[in-house]
């Protein structure tokens, strides 16, 4: 997985083999930034360590001071790809300051921690363009990152991201392409273009 894209996941401690094994937690689909104020969404999970159904699927969350924020339980429906994986999502409402928390999920003496980032409400619209510098031809599924702010372009190979006013370091990646890098500062709506240059293929001896 790309480093920029979206990969925040928690998972609660391996229990050691002289330990009696325990559910386990984790919790995934948390988004790269969360706007003040705003409610969000996570996906919460419980496993058996063999495998076998959930019989109490009941979990809280709590926020950085500790204080419960939602209560859930884990539906009968299981995480495609996974044994015994049993999932429900849940929503949440983000912090009034903006800022990097650790938040917690609880399921009887499991517990595994996440981290939310929180920033202040987007003031400026950033549209990029994004297109193979030779043929000029747009470039659909393109990564587009404004740290802490991520989109992907479309099929016209546009992808507009809303941002708090601020300087940005701008990164722009596609598969078997050269990711490109630039620092951009947004005052206003802007437009920009990214032309990224095909990965030069290594020749075998």
């Amino acid at each position: 997985m790309d480093s920029e894209e979206r990969s925040s996941t928690a998972t609660s401690p391996v229990p050691t083999p002289q330990e009696k094994e325990r559910p386990s937690v984790s919790v995934w689909d948390i988004p790269p930034a969360i706007v003040v104020g705003e409610r969000f969404r996570i996906k919460v999970g419980i496993k058996c360590a063999d495998d076998g159904e959930v019989e109490n699927g009941e979990f809280g969350v709590y926020d950085h001071d500790g204080a419960p924020v939602a209560t859930g339980t884990v539906s009968g429906d299981i995480w495609p790809g996974t044994t015994g994986l049993y999932f429900s999502e849940v929503e949440l409402p983000a912090p009034a300051t903006e800022g990097l928390y650790t938040w917690s999920v609880k399921h009887g003496d499991e517990c595994v921690s996440f981290g939310i980032r929180v920033v202040n409400r987007p003031d400026y619209l950033v549209r990029v363009e994004t297109v193979d510098r030779v043929d000029q031809t747009p470039l659909t599924g393109a990564r587009i990152v404004m740290h802490p702010y991520r989109a992907v372009t479309d099929e016209r190979g546009i992808a507009e991201v809303r941002v708090a006013k601020g300087a940005y370091k701008l990164f722009v990646s596609q598969t078997r392409y050269i990711t490109v890098g630039v620092p951009i500062e947004v005052t206003a709506d802007i437009t920009t273009r990214a032309e990224l240059d095909v990965e030069p293929v290594t020749e075998r001896n």
